[in-house]
């Protein structure tokens, strides 16, 4: 196809700047076949007059509310687009003014391939001065470089799928074989067939609770391409992403397959094996969770900024899957327990400081007894497990 259509949806919340140069980088694209909705979820004042500003009819607006969840209002919005292809995209993030150009090569020469995936740097904003990562397969440092040669690898997407399930502990550990960071913002879908039977399998394309597993029900389908140079710029390390687990706890009510703990690894593995679940392919791969990725959970509860009283319930709700994931229960256990003494000692050292609330009304030492004695006696049968063996 010489002229399809691109679908471009756009969702912001409170970063009108980073949203005015994202379109207008837009707006500079060599290939001008395109729609672009910004989805605004609440922003004051309204991202609508940032629309209004640039002034181009290709652009569109839809006001929405925290209220709702990005996947919810995402997939309304993206059943109503008209594309043959697309992409939802970060407000703070840019793309190199050919992509488009560029992936419509890509999908005009592989037919069998219905994922464009595009290379991209990090800018990394939370050092003194912005710095630029190459992904993995990028040969090119410079965002601005640009050849007609640019290589494309196809591969698997079967493929991807089993290395992105590795990457979040689930199932065996696989040599990596492709970008050690793909942002969802990097993906472009063709809406083929496949992509109408994920959908329907899915309900919609993203998700809960990390929306861009979704398009792992799509990677099942189909072969995909990667266009090994740096096309996007990817924003990392804002307040928002850069923030403690408990930014996310509004989120552990979608949580299904794993324990109900806010933490995003936690939050990638239940999205994916949810993916899974929906498409009936759970049977085709091992959904084993590794015990590294409990691990990683638990020195998350441990670092929570403040103690609290979900802090406690988090650790008793871990604490079942920590033990089982484990083929050492003795060394697991001494783990479990010295976790939440090192970050009693940490807390009650005064090593940070909160003034609104003082740790130990929260948190004490009868406590972690209490809780051992709960997990104990409530959450596993000592005598009969293999416990201490």
């Amino acid at each position: 196809m010489d002229n399809p259509l691109f679908s471009i949806v756009v969702v912001t919340y409170n970063r009108n700047e980073l949203l005015k140069n994202c379109l207008l980088k837009f707006k500079e694209q060599t290939f001008n076949n395109f729609e672009l909705i910004v989805v605004d979820r609440g922003s004051e004042p309204s991202a609508e007059q940032i629309v209004n500003e640039i002034g181009d009819e290709r652009f569109s607006y839809v006001r929405s509310s925290q209220d709702i969840h990005f996947c919810d209002i995402g997939n309304e919005v993206v059943e109503k687009t008209k594309g043959e292809y697309l992409c939802v995209f970060g407000d703070d993030d840019l793309l190199h003014i050919k992509t488009l150009e560029l992936v419509n090569n890509a999908f005009n020469k592989f037919k069998d391939c219905d994922i464009v995936v595009i290379g991209s740097v990090a800018l990394i904003v939370t050092f003194p001065e912005s710095i630029c990562i190459p992904s993995d397969f990028s040969n090119y440092a410079d965002f601005s470089y640009f050849t007609p040669d640019i290589k494309a690898v196809k591969f698997s997407g079967k493929d991807y799928l089993k290395w992105v399930m590795s990457a979040q502990f689930i199932g065996p550990e696989i040599k990596c074989k492709f970008p050690s960071y793909i942002h969802p913002s990097t993906f472009f879908l063709r809406k083929s067939e496949n992509y109408k039977k994920v959908v329907k399998n899915q309900n919609g394309i993203m998700v809960k609770p990390s929306f861009d597993s979704g398009y792992l029900g799509l990677a099942y389908h189909t072969n995909m391409v990667y266009l090994n140079a740096p096309l996007g710029i990817i924003r990392r390390g804002d307040n928002v992403s850069v923030a403690n687990r408990r930014f996310w706890d509004v989120e552990t009510k979608d949580v299904e397959y794993m324990p109900k703990i806010s933490q995003l690894e936690n939050r990638g593995a239940d999205s994916i094996l949810r993916v899974l679940h929906l498409n009936k392919i759970e049977k085709e791969f091992d959904t084993k969770i590794r015990f590294h990725l409990y691990r990683n959970v638990l020195n998350a509860i441990r670092t929570d900024p403040i103690w609290d009283k979900q802090t406690v319930k988090d650790y008793i709700t871990l604490f079942p899957y920590f033990m089982n994931s484990s083929c050492r229960k003795f060394d697991a256990l001494c783990e479990f327990i010295s976790s939440i003494l090192r970050g009693l000692r940490y807390h009650s050292l005064g090593l940070v400081k909160y003034p609104e609330r003082n740790v130990s009304n929260y948190f004490t030492m009868e406590h972690v007894y209490n809780i051992i004695e709960h997990l104990y006696n409530k959450q596993i049968d000592i005598v009969n497990s293999d416990l201490l063996s």
